[in-house]
Protein backbone atom coordinates (compact mmCIF):
# COMPACT_ATOMS: atom_id res chain seq x y z
CA UNK A 1 0.00 0.00 0.00
CA UNK A 2 2.78 2.42 0.95
CA UNK A 3 4.55 1.89 -2.39
CA UNK A 4 1.35 2.55 -4.36
CA UNK A 5 0.78 5.78 -2.48
CA UNK A 6 4.40 6.92 -2.73
CA UNK A 7 4.35 6.56 -6.53
CA UNK A 8 1.45 9.06 -6.65
CA UNK A 9 3.12 11.76 -4.54
CA UNK A 10 3.98 15.07 -6.17
CA UNK A 11 6.06 17.60 -4.28
CA UNK A 12 5.63 21.32 -4.85
CA UNK A 13 8.68 23.56 -4.74
CA UNK A 14 6.74 25.98 -2.57
CA UNK A 15 3.41 26.26 -0.78
CA UNK A 16 2.20 28.37 -3.72
CA UNK A 17 3.02 25.65 -6.21
CA UNK A 18 1.36 23.01 -4.03
CA UNK A 19 -1.78 25.15 -3.85
CA UNK A 20 -1.67 25.60 -7.62
CA UNK A 21 -1.56 21.80 -8.12
CA UNK A 22 -4.61 21.35 -5.91
CA UNK A 23 -6.63 24.31 -7.29
CA UNK A 24 -6.00 23.25 -10.90
CA UNK A 25 -6.90 19.66 -9.96
CA UNK A 26 -3.50 18.44 -11.15
CA UNK A 27 -3.42 16.80 -7.70
CA UNK A 28 -6.42 15.30 -5.92
CA UNK A 29 -5.10 16.08 -2.42
CA UNK A 30 -2.54 18.46 -1.01
CA UNK A 31 -0.94 19.37 2.27
CA UNK A 32 -0.92 23.13 2.62
CA UNK A 33 -1.02 25.87 5.21
CA UNK A 34 -4.22 26.11 7.24
CA UNK A 35 -4.21 29.87 6.61
CA UNK A 36 -4.72 29.12 2.90
CA UNK A 37 -7.80 26.94 3.37
CA UNK A 38 -9.30 29.45 5.82
CA UNK A 39 -8.75 32.44 3.52
CA UNK A 40 -12.04 33.94 2.27
CA UNK A 41 -11.24 33.07 -1.37
CA UNK A 42 -10.69 29.39 -0.51
CA UNK A 43 -13.00 28.90 2.47
CA UNK A 44 -15.84 27.37 0.46
CA UNK A 45 -13.58 25.37 -1.87
CA UNK A 46 -13.21 21.64 -1.36
CA UNK A 47 -12.74 19.92 1.97
CA UNK A 48 -9.95 20.06 4.49
CA UNK A 49 -8.92 18.34 7.68
CA UNK A 50 -6.33 19.30 10.29
CA UNK A 51 -3.20 17.16 10.39
CA UNK A 52 -2.64 15.76 13.88
CA UNK A 53 -0.16 18.15 15.57
CA UNK A 54 1.49 15.14 17.23
CA UNK A 55 2.65 14.00 13.78
CA UNK A 56 4.87 16.99 13.04
CA UNK A 57 7.02 19.61 14.73
CA UNK A 58 5.29 22.97 15.05
CA UNK A 59 6.82 25.87 13.13
CA UNK A 60 7.77 28.69 15.47
CA UNK A 61 7.32 32.04 13.78
CA UNK A 62 8.54 35.40 14.98
CA UNK A 63 7.93 39.09 14.57
CA UNK A 64 11.21 40.97 14.22
CA UNK A 65 11.35 44.76 14.11
CA UNK A 66 14.70 46.15 13.01
CA UNK A 67 13.78 49.81 13.05
CA UNK A 68 12.31 52.15 15.59
CA UNK A 69 10.75 54.49 13.04
CA UNK A 70 7.09 55.34 13.57
CA UNK A 71 5.74 52.88 10.99
CA UNK A 72 7.70 49.95 12.46
CA UNK A 73 6.62 50.78 16.02
CA UNK A 74 3.00 51.12 14.90
CA UNK A 75 3.14 47.82 13.00
CA UNK A 76 4.56 45.99 16.04
CA UNK A 77 1.86 47.48 18.25
CA UNK A 78 -0.81 46.35 15.80
CA UNK A 79 0.59 42.81 15.55
CA UNK A 80 0.46 42.53 19.34
CA UNK A 81 -3.08 43.92 19.56
CA UNK A 82 -6.23 41.91 20.24
CA UNK A 83 -7.45 42.78 16.72
CA UNK A 84 -4.39 41.23 15.09
CA UNK A 85 -4.59 38.21 17.40
CA UNK A 86 -8.21 37.68 16.35
CA UNK A 87 -7.29 37.94 12.65
CA UNK A 88 -4.42 35.50 13.08
CA UNK A 89 -6.76 33.09 14.90
CA UNK A 90 -9.29 33.29 12.06
CA UNK A 91 -6.55 32.10 9.72
CA UNK A 92 -5.60 29.17 11.94
CA UNK A 93 -2.59 30.62 13.73
CA UNK A 94 -2.13 29.99 17.45
CA UNK A 95 -0.47 32.80 19.40
CA UNK A 96 -0.20 31.41 22.94
CA UNK A 97 3.24 32.82 23.75
CA UNK A 98 3.03 36.12 21.91
CA UNK A 99 4.49 38.82 24.10
CA UNK A 100 6.33 42.06 23.63
CA UNK A 101 10.07 42.03 24.34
Amino acid sequence: MKEKLFSKLVFGESISQTNQFVRSKAAEVGITAKSIVLAPKMKQTGYWKDVDPASYQLIAQSLVVLSQDAAAVEFRAFMLSETAQQILGEYGYDTPSLKMN
